[in-house]
């Protein structure tokens, strides 16, 4: 659960879902398939609220060795976002078929009152806003499946960048 003063936006800037980040910089750092790394900044567009989401219906099948790391080989990922143009970001689901992440944000569900994310085990890159939430507290490490996305009292995403959304599953 998020206390009060994260609900405030906390020392390191966390917001509760529906409540965006402030005071952000927009960029990327990748590494690439040779080791080198690039920065490309990035303007931070206005982002849609709540988050229309879709479930991927391919299992996403992970670079060797790049699941943990921010990088440019996106073409899985833009191959989910490609399948589901009704949403604004695509849940992904490893080959054991549980939810992973987003194409662009870590995912949160509350269940039984209590933010869960998926573990790191699942083959998800960690995340320096989940990584946050998960050491203040207000998330827990716990493998999510479709049937728990569908029970979700509520949905959320979590990026460095927006800090917390509120997201919905998009209809189509």
């Amino acid at each position: 659960m998020l206390r009060d003063r994260d609900r405030r936006g906390g020392a390191a800037g966390r917001a509760r879902p529906g409540r965006r980040a402030r005071g952000r910089a927009a960029g990327a750092a990748a590494a690439r398939r040779d080791g080198s790394v690039s920065v490309e900044p990035r303007p931070l567009t206005p982002a849609p609220e709540p988050v229309r989401l879709a479930v991927d219906t391919v299992p996403t099948v992970f670079p060797t060795g790049l699941s943990v790391h921010k990088t440019t080989v996106r073409d899985h990922l833009e191959a989910a976002r490609e399948r589901h143009p009704e949403a604004d970001d695509v849940i992904l689901r490893g080959a054991h078929g549980r939810l992973v992440e987003t194409t662009i944000a870590s995912l949160a569900l509350r269940l039984d009152g209590t933010w869960c994310t998926p573990p790191l085990e699942d083959g998800r890159l960690e995340g320096v806003g989940r990584r946050l939430a998960l050491e203040g507290g207000e998330l827990v490490e716990r493998e999510l499946t479709v049937e728990d996305l569908r029970r979700a009292e509520e949905i959320a995403v979590i990026s460095s960048a927006r800090g917390w959304r509120r997201a919905v599953l998009a209809e189509g």
